[in-house]
């Protein structure tokens, strides 16, 4: 879309009988741009939220795909009013007033409300996305071949700081990798759990806004992020678990709580792995860049060993894993002693204690 005119005439076809009374710029990026739209369509005053992709890329396929499968599910994500590929245009509906992670965890006198409420949020997706077949998308097998890949790299630095592997260690990697791609539980998943993709509305309600990296995995592979790629506080991640555990239970898509924590350790480990697969770990030999506001790369490398080896000693068969873990955070720890423990500061960054 060139202009406000065709993005005008373009809604009206999409959704005929509407009547775009104003479209404002919100945003635009490298995959995509977005704006909202203030319309009357059915007698009614409403504003939905355009989408405009510049091709139709892999991203923008997996956003399509992922609110077509989640047409007619309430309380996940923004409605969908109409998708076009051949345009490359989704539009949703506007959530007005919401605020980010973030300003919802700054605002709320109960941090742990808040997260919980997310924890909901995820087992709702699961559980609406949880198929009878089970099977994950290319993109996760794609993911895991990644890992594969870019693993020979982090086993040559690792060495170089003094930490080696064992053939055990690499039977773990291998089995890990293959349960990722191969998982006995699949759903939609968001793919890109951070907090300015979740929003919270004014009543209070959390939704998922960006599915650029929406694929079919591991039932649990968003919740272990919230450990491992954007870390939380201890006491606010068990709040998560806990919520997304019961309400699993609950409908059945685990028989138990102790496969529910099995899988828990395997996907946290796993996800701690490939963040040595994405970070920069040969800059960090003689820089420390930023790496997500002021959260550093050897701060990210410190607190995904610690945070993976945790994960990993709750699980017998990863105890090698677990071992080798463990040896990388104090060799870690040695060479970047002012990193302290490498989690975020959440508590500076929203105000809140745990």
């Amino acid at each position: 879309m060139k202009d406000d005119a065709e993005l005008r005439a373009a809604l009206q076809q999409m959704v005929p009988g509407t009547h775009v009374v104003t479209i404002v710029p919100l945003g635009a990026g490298a995959r995509s741009r977005t704006h909202r739209a203030d319309v009357i369509t059915g007698g009614r005053a409403r504003s939905w939220v355009i989408k405009c992709f510049p091709e139709l890329s892999t991203h923008a396929r997996q956003e399509f795909d992922s609110y077509l499968r989640l047409r007619g599910v309430v309380g996940v994500a923004p409605g969908l009013i109409a998708v076009d590929s051949q345009r490359h245009m989704l539009v949703v509906e506007y959530l007005g007033h919401s605020v980010d992670l973030f300003v919802a965890l700054r605002r709320s006198a109960d941090p742990l409300a808040v997260v919980r409420a997310l924890g909901r949020l995820m087992a709702r997706l699961i559980v609406a996305t949880h198929p009878s077949s089970h099977s994950a998308d290319a993109v996760a097998t794609n993911e895991a071949a990644a890992l594969a890949a870019a693993w020979p790299s982090v086993e040559t630095w690792t060495r170089g700081i003094g930490v080696r592997g064992c053939d055990a260690v690499s039977h773990n990697i291998d089995a890990l990798r293959h349960r990722y791609s191969h998982p006995t539980r699949a759903s939609l998943t968001q793919g890109d759990p951070a907090p300015s993709n979740i929003v919270f509305t004014p009543d209070g309600e959390p939704r998922l806004v960006d599915f650029e990296y929406g694929a079919q995995r591991q039932v649990l592979t968003d919740l272990v992020q919230w450990w491992i790629r954007c870390p939380l506080p201890e006491p606010w991640f068990e709040a998560m678990v806990d919520e997304v555990r019961s309400a699993l239970l609950a409908a059945r898509v685990y028989d138990d709580a102790e496969a529910f924590d099995d899988d828990l350790a395997a996907m946290t480990s796993y996800a701690a792995l490939y963040m040595f697969t994405w970070l920069p770990i040969e800059r960090a030999k003689t820089d420390d860049p930023p790496w997500v506001g002021a959260w550093r790369v050897r701060q990210a490398l410190l607190s995904s060993s610690a945070r993976g080896m945790r994960a990993a000693r709750s699980s017998a068969e990863l105890t090698p894993l677990a071992d080798w873990l463990g040896e990388l955070n104090s060799a870690l720890q040695r060479l970047w002693p002012d990193s302290g423990d490498g989690a975020p500061d959440w508590i500076a960054i929203v105000g809140k204690g745990g």
